[in-house]
């Protein structure tokens, strides 16, 4: 009974008959989309339900398309991603734990952003592409159960390892009420996509029935997914009988619907329901993102908006306001072909028949005209020029080309016909770049108010996620590399996430170069060639990919010392206990490491490492002291820090060591002038 009311719901939600506004919305979509793959020339048939080509008096017609939409959605794409934000938590409290979770909780987002080699940057892309297209681009965030990510139990059964995962969704799959113009305000927000039959069966070990559920054109992804698949490389080849686009393969996919309830008075934790084949999948009483103790909830859909109309859920697309000049770009591109092809041509005026021979002369072809004088009494043929294009179309052409590239902000010029000069410094031509993007910093600001909104999830949906230990890495500050490990736990619900410019000081490498050098050059990092830490740093951000530096070949041990540390087992640590269980001895192969203190004389060695003594180490003694201040360094267990801490003070006592001696070489060195000065003579001023 209750599955009745739930389809019967679902028909509601997802009707296959849209009302006039969800159907003009879409068209304008599918408009919008034609334009930018330079289809302009096919035309959505209403009755037929499907693409076909527009309607031409000649099909010999040319087809013509200058596509400066698709300028226009690169530029604006381009505005959008060149911008670099950093993800900063704000702890839940002033307690260093809520700090310490904090912290970790952007070091999440990072690695996360990192794994599948970025694959997060294709889906925030795929998301500013559908946002410019349409007006509205639409990401979700989940827990994902079958990304086919495998690990082995303790067994050695395979288990599936859930994963945080993040896809962008095409607007057409998005069902929301119309009460309510942002998605919070919604009731509900449906999703639908088409998904593999097996998959389905075999994820939800059902059966599936086959019917007007599984009907694939139904879907308006199947419309989307045949018109791209019968792009022409020939724009206007593929429909030129005038016949539908060809449809893909149906036989293997499934419609498959979701919808998430937001939390009621009856449902506090709001539902979460499953449907395909008109069979219900998954009835839960919760969300897919579970709400907070506090109340907190979230959809797993964020929506991204463009020009945002008051009032309306649904906004719309700059391309909107320029398909009326692009119309009148290929209306001139089409008439000047034909103008080339027979009026603008020259033509020949001739009493008579002619006779056109090829001839050559010096490697030059070319045609002769060849005419009997008798039998045209005397006449000759009269060539006459063709009749030119009128200037004012011209001018109209160009005119609506500059409307396009104003609507753009003329992004790919930043001072269109006062270009800066070779002399002009980084910081002269960010400054001009900024002025160009002025227009659309709150287009800008507002995607990544949305961006920032998918970060919180992927925090929350990591949080209940990741109940065993992950292995985190990222890139640190400067050449730093942090590994450690963490659970969704460690984050204690620290999940309020802002976004911050990575440097506010220039959004271009001139810029910023400029910056850089006016530091150097007022000598804000100091001696800059006693300071081989700096210049390495120095020359890698102005691009070099290789620097020799000296410490080098150290440092890469040091490094390698730490990750052998930080990731060692117990299988590994040898540890030596009195009768108390305090460690009186521990170490690990292939880590120099003593028991007692170094500085007193009774320190043992208790393992060994033959390289030891060649070690630079000031630059190991460095090294190591910036893993143990790192907050990463209080995860690592007791035994892997009391090594690393004891290898350091090994290190700590050599450097000390050679301080001495070189204190002790300078005042013999000092001596031994005092008493033997040059010519004989003593330095030294005589006492009274």
């Amino acid at each position: 009974m209750e599955d009745g009311k739930i389809l019967q719901d679902f028909d509601h939600i997802f009707r296959t008959t849209p009302d006039v506004s969800e159907r003009i919305r879409e068209v304008t979509w599918f408009r919008n989309i034609l334009f930018f793959l330079g289809e302009q020339w096919v035309s959505w048939l209403t009755d037929a339900n499907t693409f076909g080509a527009r309607g031409r008096a000649n099909p010999n017609d040319p087809v013509t398309v200058a596509n400066n939409i698709r300028d226009y959605v690169r530029s604006m794409k381009a505005l959008i991603l060149n911008k670099q934000y950093i993800p900063r938590i704000w702890p839940n409290s002033e307690e260093q734990k809520d700090k310490d979770a904090a912290d970790l909780g952007a070091k999440v987002l990072k690695w996360l952003a990192s794994l599948q080699c970025n694959a997060l940057e294709d889906v925030k892309e795929n998301i500013a592409l559908w946002m410019i297209l349409t007006g509205n681009g639409f990401g979700r965030t989940y827990a994902g159960k079958d990304t086919g990510n495998y690990i082995l139990d303790a067994k050695g059964n395979s288990i599936i390892r859930g994963d945080v995962v993040d896809e962008s969704i095409i607007p057409f799959n998005v069902h929301v009420p119309t009460l309510g113009d942002t998605l919070r305000k919604k009731a509900y927000v449906g999703i639908k996509g088409l998904k593999e039959t097996e998959w389905i069966e075999d994820i939800f070990k059902v059966i599936l029935k086959t019917g007007n559920e599984n009907a694939f054109p139904s879907a308006i992804e199947s419309q989307l997914m045949t018109l791209v698949a019968n792009v022409s490389p020939w724009k206007g080849r593929s429909l030129e009988g005038g016949g539908g686009l060809t449809n893909l393969d149906n036989t293997k996919l499934t419609l498959f619907k979701e919808v998430e309830y937001r939390p009621t008075l009856k449902y506090p934790k709001g539902r979460y329901i499953a449907v395909a084949g008109g069979q219900v999948l998954i009835n839960k009483e919760e969300m897919p993102i579970k709400v907070t103790e506090d109340g907190d909830w979230e959809y797993t859909v964020t929506e991204f908006k463009y020009n945002h109309t008051p009032g309306s859920f649904w906004a719309t697309s700059g391309i909107d306001d320029l398909i009326s000049p692009q119309i009148t770009i290929n209306e001139v591109d089409q008439a000047l072909m034909t103008n080339r092809k027979d009026l603008g041509r020259p033509f020949v005026l001739t009493p008579m028949d002619l006779i056109l021979r090829r001839k050559s002369n010096e490697g030059q072809n070319f045609l002769s005209m060849e005419w009997d004088p008798l039998l045209s009494n005397g006449q000759k043929p009269e060539v006459v020029r063709g009749t030119p294009y009128p200037e004012q179309i011209l001018k109209e052409r160009e005119i609506n080309t500059e409307t396009i590239q104003n609507a753009a902000g003329d992004p790919k010029n930043i001072l269109r016909g006062k270009t800066p000069t070779k002399q002009a410094s980084g910081v002269l031509v960010d400054i001009l770049r900024e002025s160009a993007e002025l227009g659309h910093t709150p287009d800008i600001e507002r995607f990544y108010r949305s961006w920032n909104r998918m970060n919180k999830k992927q925090l929350m949906v990591a949080q209940e996620l990741f109940t065993e230990t992950r292995l985190l890495k990222i890139a640190g500050e400067g050449s730093e590399i942090i590994i450690r490990g963490f659970k969704g736990s460690d984050l204690r619900n620290n999940t309020d996430v802002r976004l911050e410019k990575d440097s506010g000081v220039s959004t271009t490498r001139a810029g910023q170069n400029q910056f850089i050098m006016d530091l150097v050059s007022n000598n804000f990092f100091g001696v800059i060639s006693e300071q081989p830490k700096v210049q390495y740093e120095l020359m890698r951000r102005f691009g070099m990919s290789w620097i020799p530096v000296e410490t080098s070949v150290h440092e890469e041990r040091a490094g390698m010392e730490n990750s052998v540390i930080g990731e060692a087992t117990q299988n590994n640590i040898i540890a030596n206990k009195d009768n108390n269980g305090q460690i009186v001895a521990i170490s690990l192969p292939g880590i120099f490491t003593v028991a007692g203190t170094p500085q007193t004389g009774e320190e043992e060695v208790t393992g060994n490492d033959p390289y030891f003594k060649y070690d630079d180490h000031k630059v190991h003694y460095d090294s190591h002291t910036n893993v143990i201040l790192s907050c990463g360094f209080k995860a690592w267990p007791p035994e892997n820090q009391m090594i690393l801490i004891n290898h350091t003070d090994v290190h700590h006592f050599q450097v000390v060591q050679a301080q001495q001696a070189a204190m002790q070489q300078q005042m013999m060195l000092e001596g031994k002038v005092s008493q033997h000065p040059a010519g004989g003579q003593s330095n030294e001023v005589p006492a009274g």
